[in-house]
């Protein structure tokens, strides 16, 4: 039998992906910062929409909003 799978079940893994991201988004900027001396500026900005989106992610999960997160809205913070 199949089991039909939540809407947490999909968030628990999109906040998974997005663990991993971050991880990634940290080697990545390291390495940078090791071999040319300073930070990479479009690396930085992702970090900054990847924690906004984790953050809003997170709160529509715990019920706190009903303010759904991406791909059901935009994606990073705004200009």
């Amino acid at each position: 039998a199949q089991e039909s799978r939540g809407l947490g079940d999909v968030y628990k893994r999109q906040m998974w992906v997005g663990r991993m991201l971050v991880l990634v988004a940290g080697v990545v900027q390291f390495l940078w910062l090791l071999f040319s001396g300073e930070k990479n500026r479009h690396v930085a900005e992702f970090g900054e929409d990847l924690a906004d989106w984790m953050a809003r992610a997170t709160l529509y999960v715990a019920a706190s909003t009903n303010d759904r997160p991406f791909p059901f809205d935009r994606w990073g913070i705004p200009d």
